[in-house]
C-alpha cells in the first residue's frame, strides 16, 4: 500500500471514528454500540448530554503502559450551569501523515503534534450544551551552521460544538479547523497544512419505558484537507494534495430490558456510506493524479448484553459486524502518467469484518472501574509461574460519581 493510499485509509478511519473519540471501556466491551444506549461518551457527539453527567469524574486508560494517550475529565455543577474540563482528548489530526518526516525542510517526525487537545464543555437549562477544544504546538530551531537563520514549525487545532439533549432526543453538531506550517531562512523549502471538518449527529427515542427502548439515529460528516510541500529550491516545485471525505449513516436500535439488571442491545445501520476523493497536482507539470475510494456498509449490526451479576460486578459482551462494498478508482495524469493511452485503474470487492469484546465493571461505592478483558487472558489465563503475561485488560476506565 503506497503512502497516499495509507493516508486516505487513515483519514477515512479517523472520520468514521469521529464519534468514537470518547470511547470508554464500557462501550468497547459492548462492541461499540454508540448511539444505541445512553452513556457518558455521548457528550462527545451530543454536548447537551453533559447535563446528565454532572458531579462526575472520568479517566480513560486507553492502552497499557504509557499514559500519553490517556484522558481525564470532570463535570461539575456551577450554580445553574454544568462545566466540564477534559485533558488529553484525541483530535484525529496527525501532522506527520502529511509532512515529510525525514529531515526535509528541517522537519522530523514528532516536531508538531496536535493529536491531543484540552476540551471544555458548558451545559445549561438541563438540556443545552456547548464545547470548545484546542491544541497548539510550536518549534523554532537555530541553524547552527548558518548564524541568524532559523527553521520554525507551528500548528493549531480548534473545534466548536453545540447541541441539545432531552428525555426523547439528542442532537449535536461540531466543526473544526486546523492548520500547520514549516518554513526556514536557509532555502525555499516549505510545508503548509489546512483542515476543515463538520459533523452532525441525531438520536430520537420512539419508545423508552421500563421494558423496551427503541431509537432511530443518524450521522453526517464532511472533512476537507489541503497539504502543500515545496520540494526543490530556486525555482520551487510545489506538490499539492487535496482530500475530501463524506460520511453518512442511518440506523435504529433496541434495548430489551429484562428487569433492572439485564439489558440486551441490538442495533442495525442498513445504510452507511463513506467516500474519499484525493488529488495531487505538481506545479511543474500539467494534469493531476486522482484517486477515489468508496465504502458502502449494507448493513452493519451490533449485538450486546450487559448484566449485573452481583451488586458490585457487571458483566458485558458485545460484537459488531460490517458488510462492506469497496471500490477504488485511480487516474494517473500529467507528470504521473507513463501510459500514452491514459489507463485508469479500477478495482472493487466485497468483504465483512467482525469484532467482539468481553468486559467487566466493578462498583465500589461511588467509584467504578470498567475493563475490556484481554483475549489472551480469556484463553490462556494468568502466568503465575514463569512465562510472560499480557495482562488482564487491554483498556480500563475509572469513574467517580459524587
Amino acid at each position: 500500500m503506497n503512502r497516499k493510499t495509507m493516508l486516505l485509509v487513515f483519514a477515512l478511519l479517523a472520520l468514521m471514528a469521529g464519534s468514537l473519540l470518547a470511547t470508554d471501556s464500557r462501550m468497547a466491551a459492548l462492541g461499540y454500540p454508540f448511539g444505541y444506549i445512553r452513556d457518558d461518551s455521548d457528550i462527545s457527539s451530543f454536548p447537551g448530554a453533559v447535563n446528565r453527567y454532572k458531579n462526575s469524574m472520568f479517566g480513560e486508560l486507553s492502552s497499557p503502559g504509557s499514559s500519553s494517550n490517556w484522558t481525564l475529565g470532570v463535570n461539575l455543577p456551577v450554580r445553574s450551569f454544568v462545566g466540564g474540563v477534559y485533558l488529553n482528548k484525541p483530535t484525529g489530526t496527525y501532522i506527520d501523515s502529511y509532512f515529510s518526516p525525514s529531515g526535509v525542510n528541517f522537519y522530523n517526525a514528532g516536531d508538531l503534534d496536535i493529536s491531543r487537545k484540552i476540551q471544555f464543555y458548558l451545559g445549561m437549562k438541563d438540556a443545552f450544551g456547548f464545547g470548545f477544544g484546542m491544541a497548539m504546538d510550536n518549534k523554532k530551531n537555530d541553524l547552527a551552521d548558518n548564524p541568524n537563520q532559523y527553521s520554525e514549525a507551528s500548528a493549531m487545532y480548534l473545534d466548536f460544538s453545540g447541541g441539545m439533549s432531552t428525555d426523547i432526543m439528542d442532537f449535536g453538531a461540531k466543526f473544526n479547523i486546523a492548520n500547520a506550517s514549516v518554513e526556514n531562512d536557509f532555502n525555499d523549502y516549505g510545508n503548509d497544512y489546512s483542515e476543515f471538518g463538520l459533523q452532525a449527529s441525531g438520536r430520537f427515542y420512539l419508545m423508552d419505558d421500563s421494558d423496551l427502548a427503541i431509537m432511530a439515529l443518524g450521522d453526517f460528516a464532511l472533512e476537507s484537507i489541503k497539504a502543500e510541500e515545496k520540494t526543490t529550491p530556486a525555482p520551487a516545485t510545489t506538490w499539492t494534495e487535496k482530500e475530501n471525505t463524506l460520511m453518512v449513516d442511518l440506523g435504529a436500535g433496541v434495548n430489551y430490558k429484562m428487569g433492572d439488571k439485564h439489558t440486551i442491545i441490538f442495533g442495525v445501520k442498513p445504510f452507511r456510506l463513506a467516500n474519499i476523493n484525493w488529488k495531487t497536482t505538481v506545479s511543474s507539470s500539467s494534469g493531476e493524479e486522482g484517486e477515489k475510494y468508496s465504502y458502502l456498509y449494507v448493513p452493519e449490526y451490533n449485538l450486546a448484553l450487559e448484566s449485573q451479576v452481583f451488586p458490585w460486578l457487571i458483566g458485558r459482551v458485545g460484537a459488531r459486524q460490517n458488510y462492506v462494498f469497496y471500490s477504488r478508482t485511480y487516474d494517473p495524469t500529467g507528470n504521473w502518467d507513463n501510459n500514452s493511452d491514459h489507463q485508469i485503474d479500477e478495482d472493487s470487492y466485497y468483504f465483512s469484518s467482525f469484532v467482539m469484546n468481553v468486559g467487566l465493571g466493578f462498583k465500589f461505592g461511588k467509584f467504578g472501574i470498567d475493563a475490556v478483558l484481554s483475549n489472551n487472558f480469556l484463553h490462556d489465563g494468568p502466568y503465575f509461574i514463569g512465562g510472560i503475561s499480557n495482562g488482564l485488560a487491554t483498556q480500563v476506565s475509572v469513574k467517580y460519581n459524587h
